[in-house]
């Protein structure tokens, strides 16, 4: 009976520190949403994040019309040619 309690109590800790991962998750995700929104507010820019190998993304106008694409491959620029064609984009519009 004593180590089916434990046993219990064990599982009940292990749920409780999920459900607080679950909720962390949830809080970071909402900030990263807050901070991509902020971002695209300020800069006029929706960066495309599920690819690894591009740098790419949208410029935007104030009714969220997408305005031009870009797409930067990281393997042919270096980070600072990339930024610098980043910048010249936003300068632009």
């Amino acid at each position: 009976m004593a180590d089916e309690l434990k046993d219990l109590n064990s599982q009940v800790a292990l749920i409780e520190e999920q459900r607080l991962a679950i909720k962390r998750n949830k809080r970071d995700q909402l900030r990263t949403e807050k901070k991509l929104s902020m971002y695209a507010s300020v800069t006029k820019v929706i960066p495309k994040i599920d690819d690894s190998v591009k740098t790419s993304g949208y410029m935007v106008d104030r009714d969220k019309r997408i305005i031009e694409k870009f797409e930067f491959d990281t393997d042919k620029r270096a980070d600072y040619e990339t930024c610098n064609s980043i910048w010249e984009i936003i300068k632009r519009k």
